[in-house]
């Protein structure tokens, strides 16, 4: 409410002050704008009454919004009010990507990310550019007004830890603005055919006929096995996920048509656990119908 009433009173009183010393609308220094008459805009904050005085001096600056919803005002110097409502600063802008799924291995990741920082028509100079974590400096050249800098920044991000990178983008007015991108570490899941009925890690990681793909769950819908000759079908994920409770084939519930073992897999990246294997009990000559699990 104190908020309305000063923009009120604001408001009513510029329709009657008049300006015998007109600002220029190309100057960038400070300028002084003579009022008709001492204390013609006033206003109440709290129990405290403020005005403006015979003449203000309020430096240059980009006005880029009226005052809205949501703006604090700190009472003061007039100068300062007055740039408050009328003179915001505008956020800089920040973009970060090039987070990567990687599966569970030994070694840690070595990557780019790419990077951007830019201003807009009213953004204040960029102070600093920083991503974390790591504090690793992408400040360089001072974007145009607006426009945008980019570039790459090299990261490690050590085995099997996920981790989100932030970009944090400062200016010299205190307006930041961050951007994320994350690298995962996922275990692989796995199907295909199998000579065997009891698949062991070289027929599991060989997915013949079937796939691979990095995931952190069991459920999966739509996919087949090819077939070659008459083989079992399997299905691999890690044991830690626990166990399936619902197989169909083509549409038709197939549990009971499937039999689960634990295999110990060591992935192509050396790392291992343990895995559900669920086989199937008969053998397909023909590529399978759509497969659901979950």
């Amino acid at each position: 409410m104190k908020r309305l009433h000063f923009l009120a009173l604001c408001l009513i009183s510029l329709n009657s002050f008049a300006q015998t010393t007109p600002w220029s609308t190309t100057t960038t220094t400070s300028q002084t704008r003579k009022l008709n008459g001492a204390n013609e805009i006033r206003w109440l904050w709290g129990s405290n009454l403020y005005s403006l005085p015979d003449s203000i001096n309020i430096t240059a600056t980009s006005i880029t919004s009226l005052p809205f919803v949501g703006q604090t005002i700190v009472p003061g110097n007039p100068a300062s009010v007055w740039r408050q409502m009328f003179g915001q600063t505008q956020i800089p802008t920040a973009s970060l990507s090039g987070g990567t799924a990687y599966e569970l291995g030994v070694s840690a990741a070595t990557h780019n990310l790419s990077w951007s920082y830019g201003r807009q028509a009213a953004t204040a100079t960029i102070s600093t550019a920083v991503i974390s974590p790591g504090s690793l400096s992408v400040f360089g050249s001072q974007p145009a007004q607006p426009g945008t800098v980019s570039g790459t920044q090299s990261v490690t991000t050590p085995s099997n830890t996920n981790r989100t990178y932030t970009l944090t983008v400062t200016t010299t007015d205190g307006k930041t603005a961050t951007a994320t991108t994350t690298d995962t570490w996922l275990p692989g899941r796995y199907w295909g055919r199998s000579a065997s009925a009891t698949p062991d890690n070289t027929i599991i990681l060989a997915v013949a006929g079937g796939n691979k793909e990095l995931s952190g769950a069991k459920d999966k819908s739509g996919f087949t096995v090819t077939s070659s000759g008459s083989n079992y079908v399997y299905y691999a994920y890690p044991a830690s996920l626990g166990d399936l409770t619902f197989i169909s084939v083509g549409g038709f519930s197939s549990f009971g048509a499937f039999t689960k073992s634990v295999v110990s897999v060591t992935n192509i990246n050396g790392y291992t656990q343990n895995y559900n294997v669920y086989t199937s009990n008969n053998t397909f000559s023909a590529t399978t119908p759509s497969i659901i699990v979950y």
